[in-house]
């Protein structure tokens, strides 16, 4: 199922944000609809969970579609309705809440814990692979064709992952959500917390922001032809670091059930610490910004791979269901923490990226297991 939506995601995910800067949004808008986003994702997990309760997992898999596809239409619109770029990232988090939480129960419940770096570097190793080529497809697409012929093609993409909802057996959970449980989840896993905040920031600034500064960075040096060159680098830069994740995510996940993850983790803080003061530094010319792509992709598994696979482990100790739901609080806290800087420093983003290496780095100070 993840191959599929890999393929659908590789086509149109990192080129909203693009079709929003291209169709006359600026950077202040962008980001402000990626902290809408991050914010209602908490409310719409509980609500799936809810649904994933009374419906099944199977169901709440399937309602994702319409909304989903909402979401695309909306994309359509927005350039004739410009206030309802406000409202569309709320379709997104809600078709994100009905495709993650049923996913990432499902894999907490089939896979096993000393297994576990393995499996999760397959599961994001196998969309990589798939999607390899596609991002420079997709810009190609946009450039030729246009952001709303991309979309359309996604669309049909994504009905298509729809049929592969049945392939799994069903999964009966009980759920219950008090601000009590919330407490004893900051109390139980503190130092996972933490890994949560600083992970959601890096993965955010290096999914979405530095994208965006790329296309802007290219653009700036001017006219349309430029612009179409930028389109093109966010697709290259895509397929460069899907290519290196895919060779290191392998190589890691099997590291990571052998070996110390704090350890693993603290390698890969380091690197993308030092990296992103880099970024915050150079001029971004054309083979700089392509250079720091590869660093980027280079650096990366040492973090996702031990960290999804630490995360599905800890679900899998305790009450998954509530657990997956608990653990977006955080990732709100990291992304809502960046985006709003973002929107401060729209002008200045290498102000941002130095940020970005102080809160990398201090994961450093964290002295025990992330495991509490």
């Amino acid at each position: 199922m993840n191959v599929v939506d890999g393929i659908a995601g590789s086509l149109v995910g990192i080129f909203v944000p693009i079709y929003l800067l291209t169709i006359g949004f600026d950077l202040r808008t962008v980001f402000s609809y990626f902290l809408i986003f991050s914010f209602t994702l908490v409310p719409f997990f509980i609500l799936t969970a809810k649904f994933c309760q009374h419906l099944g997992v199977k169901k709440t898999l399937l309602l994702r579609i319409p909304i989903l596809f909402i979401y695309l239409a909306s994309l359509f619109l927005v350039k004739q309705i410009p206030a309802i770029v406000y409202f569309i990232p709320v379709f997104y988090a809600l078709e994100t809440s009905l495709y993650w939480y049923p996913l990432h129960l499902i894999f907490t419940t089939h896979a096993l814990e000393g297994e576990m770096g393995k499996k999760v570097s397959h599961f994001f190793a196998w969309p990589k692979a798939v999607g390899v080529i596609l991002p420079i497809i997709s810009a190609g697409i946009a450039i030729s064709l246009g952001f709303k012929f991309l979309f359309v093609i996604a669309s049909v993409v994504y009905l298509i992952s729809s049929i592969i909802y049945f392939q799994f057996d069903e999964i009966k959970i009980t759920t219950s959500f008090t601000l009590g449980k919330v407490w004893e989840f900051i109390k139980k896993y503190p130092h996972y917390i933490v890994l949560e905040v600083i992970e959601n920031w890096r993965e955010d600034i290096s999914g979405v922001v530095w994208p965006i500064f790329v296309f802007i960075s290219i653009s700036a040096l001017g006219g349309a032809v430029n612009q179409k060159i930028g389109i093109f680098s966010v697709g290259m830069i895509t397929t460069i670091s899907a290519v290196i994740a895919l060779l290191f995510n392998l190589f890691v996940g099997n590291l990571s059930d052998k070996y110390n993850k704090k350890k693993i983790l603290n390698v890969g803080f380091f690197l993308v610490a030092i990296i992103w003061f880099a970024a915050s530094k150079i001029i971004p010319s054309q083979f700089n910004l392509y250079l720091l792509a590869f660093l980027f992709s280079l650096t990366s598994a040492y973090i996702e791979v031990p960290y999804q696979s630490l995360t599905y482990n800890l679900a899998k100790a305790d009450k998954k269901e509530e657990f997956i739901v608990f653990r977006e609080i955080p990732l709100l806290i990291g992304r809502g923490l960046m985006y709003l800087l973002a929107i401060i420093f729209a002008t200045k983003l290498q102000v941002l990226f130095l940020i970005s290496s102080i809160v990398f780095l201090s994961f450093l100070l964290i002295k025990n297991k992330v495991t509490k």
